[in-house]
């Protein structure tokens, strides 16, 4: 019998809670591995590896999360997490736009956005998008 996949999930989400990045990490691949079409899989194998300061590594799960849930806004957000991570800017703007067609009212997808278009040496609009950020959260203070 082989091991199940969401059961490897959980496991794996255990460790990522209490800190032991590694062993977590070491799950989500296995999880991929037994069921590569398995959304929460790639979604907290590009999360932990982002985490652990890997964006590199974290794009391609981040991608195929967002292929597989393209009206997910929270994929689309990840990919711009990994984007940016790579110093893909171009792309990781694009992919918090698409957020925000997604769900117009998630102030992570303007911080995203905002995040990107810094990066890119825009800094009126970043503003712009940041204020945004905080008329959607007056408490989002990472944005200030």
């Amino acid at each position: 019998m082989s091991p199940d996949p969401r059961t490897i999930l959980g496991q794996a989400a255990a460790f990522a809670r209490a800190g032991q990045m590694d062993k977590a990490i070491e799950g989500f691949r296995l999880a991929v591995q037994l069921q590569p079409a398995l959304v929460d899989a790639h979604r907290m194998l590009a999360m932990a590896l982002i985490q652990a300061g890997h964006p590199d590594e974290a794009l391609p799960s981040a991608r195929r999360t967002a292929n597989l849930v393209p009206k997910d806004p929270h994929a689309a957000i990840l990919l711009a997490v990994a984007l940016q991570g790579v110093g893909q800017f171009e792309k990781a703007l694009a992919a918090a736009e698409r957020a925000i067609k997604l769900a117009p009212q998630l102030g992570e997808a303007h911080f995203q956005v905002a995040n990107a278009l810094g990066a890119l040496n825009r800094h009126d609009a970043a503003a712009k998008a940041y204020s945004r950020v905080l008329e959607l959260d007056p408490l989002a203070v990472e944005a200030l």
